[in-house]
C-alpha cells in the first residue's frame, strides 16, 4: 500500500472507533455517536482482538460494505461477539485487550502460488467450496516460510495442506496496512523476514 494512504489516515481515530465498538459490544452499552473516519483507497478492513497477546477474534471484509466507518464498526462488533472460533469476549477480559485494524488493498489473482512477499501480502485461497484468508502479518507472527504460510492458508480453508499446489486452486494476494497501539503506522511488511 502506498505512502499516501499512510499519510492520509487518522490512525488514532480509526483505532478509537474500533475499540469503542468492541467495548460497547462486550458491555452491551450503546455505541456513542462516532465521527466518520475519512479513508480512501482502501478495499477492505479487518479487526483483530487479542487478550493478553492471545487471539480472541478476527473478522473483516475484503470489500467495504457501505462506508469505511460502517464496515469498520461491523467488523469490530463481530470480532468481539461472533467469531465462531472463540466464545464471545467477556467484560472481565477488557483489561488485557488490544485491538488492531488492518486496511486491505485490492486482491489480485496470482498464477504462481509462490508469487508473494512474506509480511507484505495476505493470501486468499479458493478451492471448490473451500475458502480461506490469512492477513499479511500472520506468517511474520508465526515465523512461517512461504510453504508453511500456504499450508496454513489451506488449513484455514478447511482443505488439505497441499491444496494450494492444485491447478484447480485459485490464489489471490493483497497488501495490508496494520494499525496498532504503541507503534507508528506500520505496513505488515517485515523486510528482514521475506523467506
Amino acid at each position: 500500500m502506498d505512502n499516501s494512504l499512510r499519510n492520509s489516515i487518522d490512525t488514532e481515530q480509526i483505532l478509537e472507533t474500533a475499540e469503542a465498538v468492541v467495548r460497547c459490544s462486550i458491555t452491551a452499552t450503546p455505541v456513542p455517536d462516532l465521527d466518520p473516519c475519512p479513508v480512501s483507497g482502501v478495499e477492505g478492513v479487518f479487526v483483530t482482538i487479542r487478550i493478553d497477546e492471545d487471539l480472541r477474534g478476527c473478522i473483516g471484509y475484503l470489500q467495504l460494505e457501505g462506508s469505511f466507518t460502517d464496515t469498520l464498526c461491523d467488523a469490530a462488533r463481530k470480532a468481539a461477539t461472533t467469531d465462531f472460533r472463540f466464545p464471545p469476549i467477556e467484560e472481565d477480559e477488557l483489561d488485557g485487550m488490544t485491538v488492531d485494524v488492518t486496511l486491505l488493498g485490492k486482491a489480485e489473482p496470482v498464477s504462481d502460488p509462490l508469487d508473494f512477499v512474506i509480511g507484505r501480502h495476505g493470501l486468499i485461497l479458493e478451492a471448490g467450496s473451500k475458502r480461506g484468508l490469512l492477513l499479511p502479518q500472520v506468517p511474520v507472527e508465526h515465523r512461517w516460510d512461504k510453504e508453511e504460510f500456504l499450508d496454513a492458508l489451506c488449513k484455514k480453508a478447511m482443505a488439505p495442506p497441499d491444496t494450494w499446489r492444485s491447478p484447480a486452486a485459485q490464489l489471490s494476494r493483497f497488501e495490508g496496512l496494520v494499525l496498532k497501539r504503541d507503534s507508528d503506522i506500520t505496513t505488515s511488511r517485515n523486510d528482514g523476514g521475506a523467506r
